[in-house]
């Protein structure tokens, strides 16, 4: 099964990342590709930017200790895992990302995504604690490490 790990280390504190990311009604602020979450439905079903009729429910599990949240599309079968931890910088977030086999050649475009949509989580969580950051993007003390692959 494809898959890949992306992480970076965002100078908000893990309350502010997770405020943002196990809420599926906040994941159109930081989701890049998301227009619109609908919670009226069975399961939180999310609907891509350009694809008002293509409906995506997803299974969101999250612990309580506010550690981990797991997304899985239950059309597509992609699972994504992220995972806080507290670091000296403010709060690590990880990403593990699995595309059932069939999906694969989406795998360079989903890094993609996974990668802006990080950047954004971490962007919006530094601005809701007060961190300094950029309107672009990053926060201005934000640190990449790329997994390998």
């Amino acid at each position: 099964m494809p898959a890949f790990e992306e992480r970076i280390v965002c100078p908000a504190p893990p309350e502010a990342v997770w405020r943002l990311l196990h809420d599926p009604r906040r994941f159109p602020e930081w989701w890049v590709g998301t227009e619109r979450v609908d919670m009226e439905a069975e399961q939180p079903t999310r609907y891509l930017e350009g694809w008002p009729d293509f409906p995506m429910p997803m299974d969101v599990r999250a612990r309580g200790d506010g550690s981990r949240v797991v997304i899985s599309c239950l059309v597509s079968d992609i699972l994504t895992e992220w995972i806080l931890e507290p670091d000296p910088g403010g709060c690590a977030v990880s990403a593990r990302v699995e595309i059932p086999e069939e999906e694969g050649h989406r795998l360079a475009a989903m890094r993609e995504q996974i990668v802006g949509s990080m950047a954004r989580l971490a962007a919006r969580a530094a601005e809701g604690a007060g961190a300094p950051g950029n309107a672009g993007g990053l926060p201005r003390r934000a640190r990449w490490h790329r997994m390998p692959r």
